[in-house]
């Protein structure tokens, strides 16, 4: 039996209105589930009570070289979560979110039976389904600065900031970009890490990183991997990357006033709502955070953004002609516990 998530299951014409509110709270859930995650790993599961979901960070999925601090899992699991909200606001369920960070427990989100539906927010809840991560060159095309003004009042977090890079900065986020990249790929232990995630065009792995996310010929997945575990490829790797995002419109970077857990989740949260705006409005993003991840390199982009604020966050964002098929994410019931 199949262990992936049938995405056309929760398309939001089919959410059970006329169900108990168990089964609401299980179709929200597997929205929260589509969020992107570092490597595709999803490091969440769930509990789910008579009325409200416990969400834990899953310790088992760490990623020792990628992600030594947890960071980048405790970013995955506030886009989760902020699919959560919001597809819960515009049904008209959502009630409050209690935060705990106790050990691996993040948050509880409460639900109500009925309530109005937050119209305004469906936009976000379409793009849960459809927003995928968009590798490769954006086209040209130059933003207005309204697009500025529309992502800037996303941002209702005290502790967080979001800066827009165009230009030369941009170009020099690139650089580091590259430059992080070369760095880690130079770590035999980070690559082959990475590549055991990497899945060939015919895997039926529910998580890692699909070949075709990566705009990676068919032939040619079966054989990378294994080039990726073997030999550093950085040399072409960065150069893809850099390529990318000096392709983009503008590059999205979003920093916390403190380094811990706490913000870094607040970070996933506004992230993950940003990148859902901009596929709303027919633009596509793409991660790319080796210029705040590797070494010091957040230094010389906290320079850029000209704040006292830690960089934790990066998106390049455009116009892209790209549809990609869905990239697999794990059965909700697999992520219950």
């Amino acid at each position: 039996m199949s262990k992936i998530l049938n995405r056309g299951e929760y398309k939001v014409s089919n959410y059970p209105s006329d169900k108990d509110l168990k089964e609401k709270i299980s179709f929200i859930l597997a929205l929260g589930t589509l969020a992107p995650s570092t490597h595709n790993i999803q490091p969440w599961f769930f509990k789910i009570g008579d009325n409200y979901v416990d969400v834990f960070l899953d310790k088992d999925l760490k990623l020792p070289k990628a992600d030594p601090t947890g960071r980048d899992a405790h970013i995955s699991l506030g886009c989760c979560v902020e699919n959560i909200i919001l597809a819960s606001r515009y049904f008209g369920i959502f009630n409050d979110v209690e935060y705990t960070f106790k050990d691996n427990y993040l948050v509880r989100i409460n639900f109500k039976k009925d309530g109005v539906r937050e119209e305004s927010l469906k936009d976000f809840v379409y793009a849960i389904v459809d927003r995928f991560d968009a590798r490769g060159k954006f086209e040209k095309y130059d933003l207005s600065d309204e697009y500025a003004e529309i992502l800037n009042k996303l941002n209702d977090f005290e502790n967080l900031s979001f800066d827009i890079l165009k230009g030369d900065k941009q170009h020099k986020l690139s650089v580091l970009t590259a430059s992080g990249l070369r760095e880690a790929h130079a770590d035999t232990k980070f690559r082959r890490e990475l590549a055991v995630l990497i899945n060939h065009g015919l895997s039926k792995r529910s998580y890692g990183i699909p070949a075709f996310s990566m705009r990676m010929p068919f032939f040619l997945s079966f054989f990378i991997p294994k080039a990726v575990y073997y030999f550093n490829l950085s040399f072409i790797l960065s150069k893809l990357n850099q390529n990318s995002v000096d392709s983009a419109s503008a590059v999205a970077v979003v920093s916390s006033v403190k380094d811990d857990p706490r913000q870094w989740f607040d970070v996933g949260r506004l992230s993950e709502r940003a990148m859902l705006k901009i596929f709303s409005l027919g633009l596509k993003s793409s991660i790319y955070i080796a210029s705040v991840e590797i070494g010091d390199r957040y230094k010389k982009v906290k320079d850029m953004i000209d704040k006292d604020h830690r960089p934790q966050f990066v998106f390049a964002f455009g116009k892209m002609n790209l549809k990609l098929q869905d990239v697999p994410r794990t059965k909700l019931e697999l992520k219950i516990k």
